[in-house]
Formats: C-alpha cells, structure tokens, sequence
C-alpha cells in the first residue's frame, strides 16, 4: 500500500492557502493550480483525474444549489478485500500522513486516532479539510465553509451527531 505524502501535503497547504469563493469556477481553478485534470463534469459534479502515484489516482467534487461543496480524492493505494482485514497497514500510513498534515496545518480541531476510521478535521477560514482512514483506502476532502456549517448543523440539532463536531 502507497500512499505520496509529500505531494498530498503540497495539495492540503494549496487548499489551506486557495483564494475558495465556493462557486463551481473554485474546481477548475483549484485543479488547474494542482495540476489535475477533470475528466468529466457535470450538474451535479465532476471526476477528476489526480497526480498522485497510487493504484487509483481519481477524485471527484460534489455540486449543490450552483456552488461547489467539496472535492475528495484517495490518498493511497485501495487494498484488496483479502487484505483490508489487515487495519494496521492502513492506519500506520494514516498516521504518517497526519503527522505531516499536523506539521503543515497544525493541530487538528477535531479528530480521533484509533485503530479502524481515524479522521482529522482543521477548519480553516476559506475550507475544512479532513483526512480519513479506512479500512481499505486512506482519502482527504476538502469542503466549502457554508456547506460544511450546514452539514454541522444537520449532525448535531436533526441527526443528533456530536461525534465529529
């Protein structure tokens, strides 16, 4: 399992430093200051073809109500079903990773680290990146600001989620 921690750390500081205005423009922008390509758009969002040198170098953004609301993209390699019972290989390239996420953005506002779907969490003033851990990948996204207060919003007064918040 690979996963390209430098220039995933080069993605997440461009996101912390991108002028985001949350309208569907910030993709082609962003993508074109990252050296990605979109490989197909549409209204509801696009796929996009990374850089990073792994098995599935694709990401894809999320549009609603005419604004971009996230983009998320792997970073790392995906494991087979045979060896994603193997936690401990992805979690310790996870936690490589955050070790450099936390020298390039600082402490996280939230997160958990633990054996099986560790997550961190900055929210910074333009966007709110996460980076997440899962059994058979490890991905980052980086979310607009008002989409992401909604989503808060709904987690903690409709669903009752206050576990990420």
């Amino acid at each position: 399992m690979r996963v390209n921690i430098d220039r995933v750390a080069d993605i997440v500081g461009l996101a912390a430093e991108f002028d985001w205005t949350g309208s569907k423009e910030d993709l082609g922008r962003f993508c074109e200051a990252a050296r990605w390509t979109i490989t197909e758009s549409g209204p509801l969002g696009a796929d996009i073809a990374t850089d990073l040198d792994i098995s599935c170098p694709e990401g894809y953004a999320f549009f609603g109500g005419g604004r971009l609301c996230y983009i998320a993209f792997e970073v790392s390699d995906l494991l087979s079903k045979e060896q994603s019972g193997d936690d401990a290989l992805s979690q310790s390239l996870f936690d490589d990773l955050a070790d450099r996420l936390f020298r390039e953005l600082g402490d996280p506002d939230y997160g958990v680290r633990r054996t099986e779907n560790s997550y961190f969490r900055w929210d910074l003033p333009k966007v709110v990146i996460f980076a997440n851990c899962r059994s058979r990948y490890n991905s980052v996204r980086l979310v607009e600001r008002q989409y992401q207060e909604k989503q808060d919003f709904i987690d903690k007064h409709i669903i009752g989620r206050r576990d990420e918040i």
